[in-house]
């Protein structure tokens, strides 16, 4: 019997498909790029600590040292936001990356974004995490496994899926809000040193310039320092100074009201204390006890650099006598 084959038929050509995964230089650069516009936000929009959040970027698994002022938190919150919905921080769409679930290859969505980002402390134990997808076959962090989401390279995620191409003004935008923020992220600085300030009775002579019972009163300046980025300025010590009083024995008359004040270049008072002498001691404006060291916010001297002027006096009998002034960087 004679067995007749039928020719082989024609074999699929063998396609060579690229690496879809991100490089561990890739994820780094873009999460540098992210840490910028973090550090953007926090100086442009410093109001006050808040503490620090866990680190966006690879690293020892805190962010910038830089305190977090609210305006920051809802930045991370919005990049949090662009990757949980777009797949894609501004630093990621820079460097061409986007993370997607694996098992649809859609973003990850709000909650697993969420646990990812506190996923990273793990990957921050001795960097181990970080550096996982050097020998990840998916090139995943423990971040990444956690959760079952892959860092892909977007232009081959797009191909796969069969996805329109990136927006020519998206793409702009997001390497014009990296490129601002890595100048806003170059800091320069400047500041003085801590400063006293004493007016006093030299030993043996009267009352601090002829007022009966005071013997003191001094300013007391810490150190100051302002960081610069491109032309704007922000304090980055913000230790209030403090003006201490010292009465002799006798005191003052009851009634004799201790006066300190701070003014811009222009006389402007941008701080004032009043001490109201009683039965030897001092009690504030509210008429309750209070101690001769008085606090003076350190935003009362005003921008870096400062131009300020500080006055003490005494007001006795409807009288006010000056014991002490300093100016501070006018002419």
């Amino acid at each position: 019997m004679t067995t007749t084959l039928a020719p082989p038929g024609r074999l699929s050509p063998v396609v060579d498909l690229p690496d879809p995964f991100a490089s561990l230089p890739r994820r780094v650069v873009a999460a540098l790029l992210d840490t910028a516009i973090l550090s953007a936000a926090a100086f442009l929009l410093a109001d006050g600590p808040v503490g620090r959040l866990p680190g966006w970027v690879v690293g020892v698994g805190w962010g910038d040292a830089r305190p977090l002022s609210g305006g920051a938190v809802l930045a991370l919150g919005l990049l949090l936001a662009l990757q949980a919905w777009t797949g894609a921080t501004p630093g990621k769409r820079v460097v061409g990356i986007v993370v997607v679930r694996e098992r649809d290859g859609r973003p990850l969505g709000p909650v697993l974004t969420v646990l990812r980002q506190v996923a990273h402390v793990l990957d921050a134990i001795l960097l181990v995490g970080y550096l996982r997808p050097l020998w990840h076959a998916r090139r995943r962090t423990w971040a990444d496994s956690v959760v079952a989401s892959d860092v892909l390279l977007d232009h081959v995620h797009r191909s796969t899926r069969g996805l329109a191409t990136e927006r020519l003004w998206v793409t702009s935008g997001a390497w014009v809000v990296c490129g601002a923020a890595l100048l806003l992220s170059v800091p320069g600085s400047r500041g003085w040193g801590g400063e006293s300030h004493p007016c006093e009775v030299p030993a043996g002579a009267g009352p601090l310039r002829g007022v009966a019972g005071v013997e003191r009163v001094a300013l007391d300046l810490p150190p100051r320092t302002e960081e610069t980025r491109l032309g704007l300025s922000r304090a980055t010590s913000h230790e209030a100074a403090t003006v201490a009083w010292t009465l002799a024995s006798p005191a003052p008359p009851d009634g004799t009201v201790l006066v300190s004040t701070v003014h811009d270049e222009h006389g402007v008072v941008t701080f004032e204390d009043r001490l109201t002498v009683r039965d030897g001691g001092v009690v504030d404006a509210e008429g309750a006890p209070a101690s001769l060291v008085r606090t003076v916010p350190w935003d009362a001297f005003g921008p870096f650099p400062p131009t300020w002027g500080w006055r003490a006096e005494v007001v006795a009998d409807g009288r006010a006598t000056e014991v002490c002034s300093l100016g501070w960087g006018a002419g």
